[in-house]
């Protein structure tokens, strides 16, 4: 579902700033990239989601990239 929602290359998930969705969704794949499992290829949009949630000025000071 969150793939379709974001397949139209909209920066974030819900609007024009970032939203609790957007945090959650960083912090699973934050969790997800700690346990050694990457987005799998079939979900381009997310994974080009999260490189560009991660380069937020916000996301670089707490996120272990």
């Amino acid at each position: 579902m969150l793939e379709e929602r974001i397949s139209d290359g909209r920066p974030l998930i819900a609007g024009a700033l970032p939203t609790i969705a957007d945090c959650t969704l960083a912090a699973v794949f934050q969790f997800a990239r700690f346990g050694g499992v990457e987005i799998a290829p079939g979900f381009q949009d997310l994974a080009r989601w999260d490189r560009a949630f991660r380069e937020r000025p916000a996301a670089r000071s707490t996120l272990l990239l």
